[in-house]
Parts: C-alpha cells; structure tokens; sequence
C-alpha cells in the first residue's frame, strides 16, 4: 500500500513532466480511494448495498 509521500512524490514528478509516471499513480490512488471507501462503508447501516468499487466509482459525480 502506498503512503501519502509516496504519491504525493509521484503528483510532483507529474507535474515536472513525467507522463509514464501517471500509470504508476492512478492504481496506487484508486486503491485508497477504495481503503477509504471500506472504512465508511464500515460505518454505515448494514442495508447499504454499495461495494467499495461502487462507492469509489460515484465519486466522479460529486
């Protein structure tokens, strides 16, 4: 899993240019984006029907 530094280096190596650099990002941050979906799914009602990758996926709607 990675950690905040590391993709936080990996956004700065973006922005100086390193195209590559974006298919080494985008599955480190989906991946938390779904750890974080799990924990507030945790929280939740237990009649939720959202999966963690559904959850994930709505965001492009807020």
């Amino acid at each position: 899993m990675a950690d905040s530094s590391q993709i936080t280096q990996l956004l700065n190596d973006i922005e100086e240019g390193s195209e590559e650099t974006y298919n080494e990002l985008f599955p480190l941050v989906y991946q938390k984006l779904k750890q974080l979906a799990y924990s507030n799914l945790q929280d939740e009602r237990d009649d939720i029907t959202y999966t963690k990758t559904a959850l994930v996926h709505e965001m492009k709607y807020i």
